[in-house]
């Protein structure tokens, strides 16, 4: 599940941000909090900086608006490991382009 939530007002710190956001959640799985602007403007920096081709491996960290903000920054090739990784990306980045590089397939991957 993703929450979408300001981290800083003015009377707030990150890290007592962090710890309000826990305890309202109360979540019973690890927690993961990003900031989608600053991963795609390191997606860009590390695009401009490296001179192969980028590629995104999906399995780590396969949400939704982690690949549509690493698609943002202009990284549209992406290493899916399963069947439901490649749909997703097609549904989330149609342009992108998918290497599918499991080493082993079920026979529905395959077809």
């Amino acid at each position: 599940m993703v929450y979408s939530v300001p981290l800083l007002s003015e009377n707030n710190t990150l890290e007592k941000r962090i710890d309000d956001i826990v305890s309202q959640l109360k979540p019973a799985v690890p927690l993961h909090i990003l900031d989608l602007q600053k991963l795609t403007a390191k997606s860009k920096e590390f695009k401009r900086l490296f001179r192969g081709t980028v590629m995104y491996a999906v399995k780590c960290n396969p949400s939704k608006e982690v690949i549509k903000s690493i698609a943002k920054a202009g990284i549209k090739t992406f290493d899916a490991a399963s069947i439901e990784e490649v749909r997703n990306v097609r549904k989330w980045v149609p342009s992108a382009r998918i290497h599918f590089m499991h080493t082993v397939k079920s026979r529905e991957a395959i077809r």
